[in-house]
């Protein structure tokens, strides 16, 4: 939850509607897959949104 809490406050979660915010929530899910896992999109189009924002250079905190 901090994590969240700080892409949030950092302005990388706008919303659901912003792509680049699909995939930070992406990239923090799959850090925590052994907490969370996502069943709307399902989990592997999770792990290519996270894939796709560590080739082009996104950080999570």
């Amino acid at each position: 939850m901090r994590e969240l809490h700080g892409l949030v406050l950092s302005g990388k979660i706008k919303g659901f509607g912003d792509f680049r915010s699909l995939i930070h929530l992406s990239m923090l899910w799959v850090k925590h897959q052994e907490v969370q896992r996502s069943i709307s999109p399902p989990f592997f189009v999770m792990r290519m949104l996270a894939m796709t924002g560590r080739v082009i250079g996104y950080k999570i905190i």
